[in-house]
């Protein structure tokens, strides 16, 4: 104790000061700092990663990306027989994945694919497995054609070559939500003839028997989705994580408003007191006002 300071002189004034939120307060600058680095992350994805997005895939088709080092082929299998399993192969080096006709995700080797069913197409095959499709302007043949319709109304025309045969297919729509649905309807055509000779339509897998001037020809009709595939490449995901904590503690100091109080009490002559209360908080300055007059009074 300074000796110059004498205990037993009156106290003139005492002060108390309550605050409340200084953690809070602390921190809120921790919000700004997470959007930041969000945004440069974000940024920084943009710069250096990578997305491709082919064209739907049909059956049969394939898609490749020399920058991702990717390869996508719309397979068909058949587990048994006469029973066609579309699957989608992704390879990605010595990494090799085949995926079922459903919407997912997937990593290969730090490549994220994603897969999702489009609209419908249509497989059409030779029971005999016979190279007698083609589409116009082809000139190879083939058993297994893959035609797509990505719009309600779209049509395709197939042909049968060694038969003098083309077939206009139509897609309805069926005025469902799901597109898958929807059915096709197919013209049957010989030579130059302007009126088709056959018409049928098609709503699931089913065999039909072409009339061509040789006789008729049975071919397969399988309504599969064309398949929209995207993968792109955003390394170091992990990034993310330190920019979401920053996020969530900013937020946290913003979940109640800071305040303070300060009360001053000294003697006011004569034998009277006097406190001064100062506060940002009205409802605390409330309550203390209460609670002061309250308080009994003395009386000499």
């Amino acid at each position: 104790m300074d000796p110059a300071v004498d205990a037993h002189a009156p106290i003139l004034e005492e002060r108390l000061l309550g605050v409340r939120g200084l953690l809070e307060t602390a921190l809120r600058p921790l919000l700004p700092a997470g959007m930041i680095l969000a945004l440069l992350l974000v940024w920084w994805y943009s710069m250096i990663g990578h997305q491709f997005t082919p064209d739907p895939l049909l059956p049969g088709a394939r898609a490749s990306d020399a920058v991702l080092g990717v390869t996508f082929e719309y397979a068909l299998t058949y587990p048994q027989p006469g029973v066609i399993g579309p699957v989608l192969k992704a390879n990605k080096g010595e990494t090799q994945r085949v995926l079922p006709l459903m919407r997912g995700d997937v990593t290969l080797d730090g490549v994220v694919v994603s897969l999702q069913p489009g609209a419908p197409s249509l497989l059409v095959r030779t029971l005999d497995d016979a190279p007698l499709l083609a589409q116009p302007g082809q000139s190879a043949t083939a058993a297994v054609l893959g035609l797509g319709f990505p719009n309600p109304s779209s049509e395709q025309t197939l042909i049968l070559p060694q038969h003098g045969v083309g077939m206009r297919i139509i897609r309805q729509d069926n005025a469902t939500t799901s597109a898958a649905d929807d059915s096709f309807v197919v013209e049957v055509f010989q030579g130059d003839s302007e009126q088709p000779i056959q018409r049928f339509t098609i709503r699931d897998s089913q065999v039909e028997r072409i009339q061509t001037p040789v006789g008729e020809m049975p071919l397969g009709f399988v309504p599969v989705p064309m398949l929209q595939v995207q993968a792109y490449s955003a390394p170091n995901h992990w990034l993310l994580l330190p920019a979401a904590l920053l996020l969530l503690a900013g937020a946290l100091g913003f979940r109640r408003r800071p305040a303070f109080l300060l009360a001053q009490a000294g003697p006011w002559p004569v034998e009277r007191s006097v406190v001064i209360i100062q506060t940002d908080h009205a409802v605390a300055l409330e309550t203390l006002r209460r609670v002061i007059e309250a308080e009994p009074q003395e009386t000499p």
